[in-house]
């Protein structure tokens, strides 16, 4: 007989009650009949006796990785866990946050510890309404410490209110502090992990990465660090006349399109100052909005259009760059001399590039080059204005690749071109000596001879072709009419 599906669920959670009353997880009413509990302060190691205030302490049973009971230590570190069952516990700690000086215990990979994880822990033993006092000491991490220098004008001495970042190499953490007036800095980090150290502060060049240090189980010392000082630009942005400018302006020091080293807003009246910016060379970049996602870069010093072709500025310590000065809306006037135009653009080898110039003397004659490996291709005459347009094949053995086309004047001055891809010709483009024979053949064909005599040949050609392949057809045909006559 088929038992219900209510029956048959009430069965499954008595089952599942025992179960759960068997391995030691009894309901909260149960559970409070012994009236056992372990109660104490949790403090952490240290010369002075520092007290943990607001962790999470949670009894385990021995052999179980269920909670059995938990609390919250109080602002003097006390806690109290109550309602437990007779037995053997191990006592867990999980601190608020995650820079505490102190380590949890049991050290967990994950949320909730495993078995093999709490068994690292003592056991604890409590007898039927006994009241256990535990006291629990978290063990230190260990500290990476050093002193953080200023040198500026040829001195170099330890350097208060500086910003210590301590960067766990592989995974997502980091610690931070700040150094007292003698420049020190102690900052406790997880045993067992790779460190980066980076140290900024005001008026001294950010030192990003300044060191890598590795972490065992014990403290490491002497993480010192020396920032220099930074070099400073600073400039105005302002509108062309009929223009408008963002409410809103950042100017970034780049080293890479993608990569801001430091960066500064541009004040109300247009002016930007750049400070702690470390020697070297960079581009200047003039984004938009930068408080809002799209981040639109509306230029480069001198009105460049992208991050290569921005003018390059290189700076020293101590420096102060000055005039870093742009004006949107304008574009900057085209420079005089001759120019090569050629833009960049494919062709198939034996096929035709598009070449233009200006800016070159009128009739004046040029040799055109195409290089890696300088194949001349010809030469081409500037019209009346100096500028110049042609199309020139490109020899079908150029191999595959980026090539420029150069053209050179008299004084064997060489104007290149924009990257021209070739690409390798196809099977169907002709050797050069059958496309001298081709064009042999297109002048025989324009030597005035009347083409029809020719015409009319490959006309009866065609029709006795075809009657040749009716008659093949039809003798098939009429040898089989004679064997069905003669079955007849």
């Amino acid at each position: 007989m088929a038992i219900p599906v209510r029956r048959r669920a009430l069965i499954w959670l008595a089952t599942i009650l025992t179960g759960l009353a068997l391995a030691g997880v009894a309901s909260p009413a149960a559970a409070s009949t012994s009236g056992a509990s372990i109660s104490g302060v949790v403090i952490g190691a240290g010369v002075d006796v520092t007290v943990i205030a607001w962790a999470q302490v949670t009894a385990y049973r021995s052999d179980s990785t269920f909670p059995a009971g938990w609390g919250t230590t109080a602002g003097d570190g006390t806690f109290t866990i109550a309602n437990l069952q007779a037995g053997d516990y191990r006592i867990a700690v999980k601190q608020q946050g995650g820079s505490s000086p102190w380590v949890n215990v049991p050290t967990i990979a994950s949320f909730l510890p495993t078995a093999a994880e709490l068994a690292t822990l003592p056991i604890v033993s409590v007898g039927d309404a006994e009241q256990k006092t535990v006291d629990i000491t978290l063990p230190a991490r260990p500290v990476i410490s050093g002193i953080v220098y200023g040198s500026a004008g040829g001195v170099t001495e330890p350097l208060a209110g500086a910003t210590v970042i301590v960067r766990n190499t592989t995974a997502f953490q980091a610690f931070s502090a700040t150094t007292g007036a003698d420049g020190a800095f102690a900052v406790p980090v997880a045993a067992g992990n790779s460190y980066v150290i980076s140290v900024s502060a005001e008026g001294y060049a950010y030192a990003q990465d300044a060191l890598v240090v590795d972490v065992a189980d014990a403290d490491v010392t002497g993480a010192d660090v020396t920032l220099v000082r930074g070099a400073s630009i600073s400039g105005r942005v302002s509108a062309a006349p009929g223009t408008e400018l963002p409410d809103s302006i950042l100017v970034s020091v780049r080293n890479q399109p993608e990569s801001t080293v430091t960066a500064a807003g541009v004040q109300a009246d247009g002016t930007f100052t750049i400070d702690s910016i470390p020697a070297g060379s960079y581009k200047i970049s003039f984004v938009a909005d930068f408080d809002m996602p799209s981040r639109q870069v509306l230029g480069w010093w001198k009105n460049a259009s992208t991050f290569e072709e921005a003018a390059v500025i290189t700076v020293v310590d101590g420096e102060s760059v000055t005039g870093i000065d742009v004006v949107f809306g304008t574009t900057p006037p085209a420079e005089a001399g001759p120019k090569n135009l050629t833009k960049a653009q494919t062709v198939t080898a034996g096929g035709l590039l598009s070449v233009t110039a200006q800016g070159f003397e009128p009739g004046q004659s040029l040799a055109m080059w195409l290089q890696s490996t300088p194949v001349k291709l010809g030469t081409v005459v500037a019209d009346a204005d100096g500028a110049i347009t042609a199309s020139v094949a490109v020899p079908v053995t150029t191999p595959a690749g980026v090539h420029h086309l150069v053209l050179v004047d008299d004084e064997a001055r060489g104007y290149a071109s924009e990257d021209i891809t070739v690409t390798a010709a196809s099977a169907s483009v002709a050797s050069p000596a059958a496309v001298a024979g081709a064009a042999a053949t297109a002048r025989l064909a324009t030597t005035g001879q009347d083409p029809a005599p020719a015409g009319l040949l490959a006309g009866l050609l065609l029709i006795a072709g075809l009657g040749a392949l009716a008659l093949r057809r039809m003798k098939p045909a009429e040898a089989r009419v004679r064997a069905t006559a003669s079955r007849r």
